[in-house]
């Protein structure tokens, strides 16, 4: 684990595996620009991996194209669900067009984190909540995701604020979607907007949901 690091202004592409993979808390991603990534023969790679160890980590102003082949993410924090204080922020995410493989563009599995302002295109799914409690998705733009826009999923009474995204196109199953009967957490969905999917704008399945706008 490498904790308190700093990953700035770097430029990776063209690579076989992940184009930045880290581990450790309190790290600072930001502005950098990855692409091509995971080109390698039987290899796969996201733009930007974080595993188990990322409390309080920041992925900002970073430019991630994954657009060269379809697989995997192009931001994934996974393996510590109770992590708090991630920031997500202000990225441009391309994935490539969905045609069947299991795609995330962003995939957050942590507490209380923060993701806003970032520009989301294509994947199977667009923002991926797992498991979460207490945290911030506000601000996003999503074009053309395959077939979830923000999926979140829950296992119990946590909540989630979903607040003034924009999602365009796409979004077979849901611009929006709460996937699990078990949620009984008040989650607010307030002021999104929903155009022109080819699916449900919103798919809610859980108690105490607030929906407003």
């Amino acid at each position: 684990s490498c904790a308190n690091g700093w990953v700035t202004g770097c430029t990776v592409t063209d690579v076989d595996c992940d184009g930045i993979w880290w581990r450790g808390d309190n790290t600072k991603v930001l502005n950098n620009t990855i692409s091509d990534v995971g080109k390698g023969s039987g290899v796969t790679g996201d733009c930007i991996q974080f595993s188990a160890d990322y409390a309080n980590v920041q992925i900002i102003g970073n430019r991630c194209d994954h657009s060269s082949v379809e697989e995997k993410q192009c931001i994934i924090l996974s393996g510590a669900a109770a992590d708090t204080g991630v920031v997500v922020a202000n990225n441009w995410c391309k994935m490539a067009p969905y045609t069947g493989l299991d795609t995330k563009t962003i995939f957050i599995e942590a507490d209380a984190f923060v993701c806003r302002g970032n520009y989301v295109e294509n994947g199977k799914y667009g923002i991926w909540s797992e498991n979460t409690d207490g945290s911030y998705i506000y601000g996003n733009i999503l074009v053309n995701v395959g077939v979830r826009g923000i999926p979140i999923s829950y296992t119990g009474a946590e909540v989630s604020y979903i607040y003034n995204n924009t999602i365009v196109g796409g979004c077979s199953d849901g611009g929006i979607f709460q996937s699990s009967a078990a949620a009984s957490g008040a989650t607010q969905f307030k002021n999104n907007l929903v155009v022109n999917c080819t699916g449900k704008g919103m798919y809610v399945d859980g108690a105490n949901t607030i929906l407003d706008s």
